[in-house]
């Protein structure tokens, strides 16, 4: 329930939500409460539920900005994490890594079985389930990458899905990682 509560579909003609996003962790769904996920320094997958073949942008930052603007319901083009959209990484995620910048987003999608930025993508009933194995982190802002062992700081996460024009917003999620 506290899932939905950290989400917020704006567009009113879309009635539903058409992706939702949680944090796995050695096979279990990680309990959210009050929009924050706890996990152990350890390698974690950040898992999506499309409801067709489409594209989320996600902002990753270690900074709170993007995501206390985003649950203020601020307007997507004054989230500071997607003043520069669609930072292109490579299919299949296979070096299990999560870019971390403060002005750009990640552009996650899945076309079809060849063509997608996940690790893995399985069925569930209508659903795509989409998981993304993370056991490294990128700083672009950096240059650095860090193994998740290594990470002091919590994981600010805002998930946005737009229409084909990549203007109108149709739903976002956010959610904050912390560690034990």
């Amino acid at each position: 329930m506290l899932l939905m509560m950290m989400s917020q579909p704006l567009a009113a003609q879309t009635p539903v939500a058409s992706f939702s996003m949680w944090i796995e962790q050695d096979g279990q769904t990680m309990p959210l409460s009050k929009g924050v996920v706890t996990l152990r320094k350890a390698p974690f997958e950040v898992v999506m539920a499309l409801s067709r073949p489409m594209a989320v942008h996600l902002s990753a930052s270690l900074l709170p900005k993007t995501l206390q603007t985003a649950a203020k319901g601020w307007a997507l083009s004054r989230l500071p994490g997607f003043e520069n959209r669609g930072m292109a990484e490579v299919m299949f995620n296979p070096d299990n890594q999560l870019l971390i910048c403060d002005d750009s987003s990640s552009y996650w999608f899945f076309t079809d079985k060849q063509t997608h930025r996940f690790n893995r993508v399985t069925r569930s009933g209508k659903k795509l389930i989409c998981r993304r194995t993370v056991t490294q982190l990128v700083d672009i802002d950096e240059q650095v990458t860090l193994p998740v062992s290594d990470i002091n700081c919590p994981i600010y996460l805002v998930a946005v899905h737009t229409r084909p024009d990549d203007v109108t917003e149709v739903h976002r999620q956010w959610l904050t990682i912390e560690w034990k």
